[in-house]
């Protein structure tokens, strides 16, 4: 039974993420997205519940910062740096979204399905 009110997209590139929880940044990729969440490649997993904010960086440069909350997290013993973007990271739901946030999901979306 699919739980999500959008389908996520799967990313063609990857778009870059950093936490940004107290002083401290840290990094992370977005490998799908939707309008209501994205899921996030990462050696790092914070608790069920946490909220945090982070800084997504669109293709086009832009930042975007925006507070999201932990839904799921995965973690696995892969080894390689780039099986840790698929086998490890985080679900987590977008809080408040930016308009420029939905534009971007809303552009992937029509690109995907066309």
């Amino acid at each position: 039974m699919e739980r999500r009110t959008y389908e996520r997209i799967p990313l063609p590139s990857r778009v870059q993420v950093k936490f940004l929880l107290g002083n401290m940044i840290y990094p992370g990729v977005v490998t799908n997205i939707s309008e209501s969440g994205m899921f996030i490649g990462t050696k790092l997993s914070f608790p069920v519940g946490t909220e945090i904010d982070i800084a997504v960086i669109l293709p086009s440069e832009e930042v975007l910062k925006i507070p999201v909350k932990v839904r799921r997290t995965i973690k696995s013993d892969a080894f390689y740096e780039y099986e840790y973007h698929d086998s490890n990271g985080m679900g987590v739901e977008v809080m408040a979204t930016p308009h420029s946030y939905q534009q971007f999901v809303s552009d992937l979306r029509n690109t995907y399905y066309c």
